[in-house]
């Protein structure tokens, strides 16, 4: 995979991954309340985000240090 696509990858889930826990964050701010179903699918969302950031944050660091 080449750096530049990892480099996406890397912040494109990242971003998405600080976006779903300042939205479940105001979710509970505003003392809404929400189906469980919903505060399952942010919960996963969240948890599958961060985990493929720092797969794909980690094979760019890894890549960089082979090309340097």
């Amino acid at each position: 995979m080449a750096l530049a696509n990892l480099n996406d990858k890397c912040e494109r889930n990242a971003t998405l991954a600080k976006d779903l826990e300042f939205f479940q964050e105001q979710i509970e701010a505003a003392g809404l309340t929400v189906p469980d179903s919903v505060q399952e699918l942010l919960k996963e969302s969240l948890e599958k985000s961060s985990n493929r950031a720092e797969l794909f944050c980690e094979q760019r660091e890894q890549m960089k240090k082979r090309v340097h």
